[in-house]
């Protein structure tokens, strides 16, 4: 009310109000006169429907959202809400910045996460478009998921000073007899996945997985396989049990090489979870459609907010393999995707992957002929892929590799620059080398051009 005041006040104004939103100016309950009652919106939010656009929203400039949300409340802001303000003449709300990142989440004009070198998209409530250029026909949307990176000191700080507390009551716990976790704070009593040998209520569910983990045959890790790391919300959204499903389905041999999981606990911020899995299968179209099936998977459940690389242990080099797949894919959303392979995972590998691979809609391929190295790396794209591959003796596997991608960015010595370029040339692929050119790479110049790369 104080906001809706100041506003009808004719200005100008010299200085910046912040009004802290409580969640009974967030939502009411239809045909209720009763008093907001916080315990009973949290225990029954679908009961419930918004009322920010219409209470809090036409009298503020700037949101910044940091509320806890799941599919079971309303949202603060939907895309019709904004566009009824606009139709109804309230455009003063130019600019969110959704620190709780949840991608049609709460703001459901967030649409997808930013970077901080990019942090602001622009959408448009009359048309329903965004862009990424900042106009004035629409709100400035921010969606930075790193954000505390960018206030380091203040944030280790804050997670210090939260975290110490509770360190000291987890060590005074330790020295009593009885040791029951449920009599730590409900903070650590949350996070406890076992005690004595048996998994706490919150994390019951790991037995299905591991009941299904134990009819797994065991293979060799030279045995084809893929290996694929899977990152998000799994089990809350039901995405592992798909992807079980599809391996299953498809009669594949799996082993879970690691599997993190984080229950999602009323009130806090949803945390990811992580699967590493091997999926073995001796025949290569079965090993593809299972790439394709769970690739699909992840596009399609959009609460799960997953990623995935994946490392092929196939050194596929027959001619049959190279006609099945190409340049030119298309994702599962109707976008081209793009292939770049990153030939060495050395320092400058990993920020290369990073930044490379910020789109889903773009795989990164790091080659190296360490597995750990070239994991390590790929595990910084959204969408990375390992492949062993010795530069010493490149061969066929070097010749696959350039056909499947659409650049290449060699960050081997440069000695061993020339045969990547002879490769690229053949197959009229694009080559980046992060080094000085040497006599014989400006030998091949004319062949660069008559290969038009």
């Amino acid at each position: 009310e104080d906001a809706k005041n100041i506003k009808s006040k004719p200005g100008p104004h010299k200085c910046v109000y912040g009004v802290m939103v409580e969640q009974k100016d967030l939502v009411c309950k239809p045909g209720s006169t009763e008093p907001f009652n916080l315990k009973h919106y949290r225990e029954n939010p679908s009961e419930y429907k918004s009322i920010f656009h219409s209470n809090v929203a036409p009298a503020c400039n700037v949101l910044i959202n940091g509320i806890y949300w799941d599919e079971r409340y309303p949202r603060v802001l939907s895309k019709q809400d904004m566009t009824e303000l606009y139709k109804d003449g309230h455009k003063n709300l130019f600019a969110v910045g959704d620190i709780s990142c949840d991608v049609n989440g709460s703001v459901e004009f967030l649409e997808k996460t930013t970077t901080i070198d990019n942090p602001f998209f622009s959408w448009n409530p009359m048309t329903n478009k965004s862009t990424d250029e900042i106009t004035s026909e629409g709100v400035a949307v921010m969606g930075v998921d790193i954000l505390p990176t960018e206030l380091s000191v203040e944030s280790s700080k804050h997670f210090g000073d939260a975290l110490l507390p509770l360190l000291k009551k987890m060590i005074v716990n330790r020295h009593h007899n009885d040791s029951d976790y449920q009599h730590l704070p409900a903070e650590l009593s949350n996070s406890c996945i076992a005690q004595n040998g048996l998994l706490t209520p919150n994390f019951e569910y790991i037995s299905a997985l591991m009941e299904r983990t134990a009819k797994a045959v065991h293979h060799a890790i030279r045995d084809p396989h893929i290996l694929l790391r899977i990152q998000g919300h799994l089990f809350d959204s039901g995405l592992i049990n798909q992807i079980l499903d599809v391996i299953e389905g498809l009669d594949c041999h799996f082993e879970v090489e690691e599997c993190n999981v984080t229950p999602s606990i009323s009130g806090a911020a949803r945390v990811k979870s992580t699967l590493m899995i091997r999926v073995f299968s001796d025949d290569d179209d079965t090993l593809n459609n299972v790439l394709k099936k769970v690739t699909l998977l992840l596009d399609l459940i959009d609460s799960a907010e997953a990623s995935m690389q994946h490392f092929d242990s196939r050194v596929q080099t027959s001619s049959d393999s190279k006609a099945s797949t190409g340049k030119g894919k298309v994702s599962v959303l109707g976008e081209k995707e793009k292939n770049v392979l990153v030939l060495g995972a050395g320092m400058v590998a990993s920020s290369l992957a990073e930044y490379l691979g910020r789109s889903k809609h773009t795989t990164v391929t790091v080659a190296s002929q360490y597995e750990n190295d070239a994991m390590a790396v790929a595990h910084n794209a959204t969408r990375g892929k390992a492949v062993c591959f010795d530069a010493s003796r490149p061969g066929d596997k070097l010749r696959y590799l350039i056909e499947e991608a659409d650049i290449v960015v060699s960050l081997l010595p440069a000695p061993m620059h020339p045969i990547v370029a002879q490769e690229c040339i053949a197959l009229k692929t694009d080559l980046v080398t992060a080094s000085y050119e040497s006599d014989e790479m400006r030998s091949l110049r004319k062949s660069c051009e008559e290969a038009g790369i």
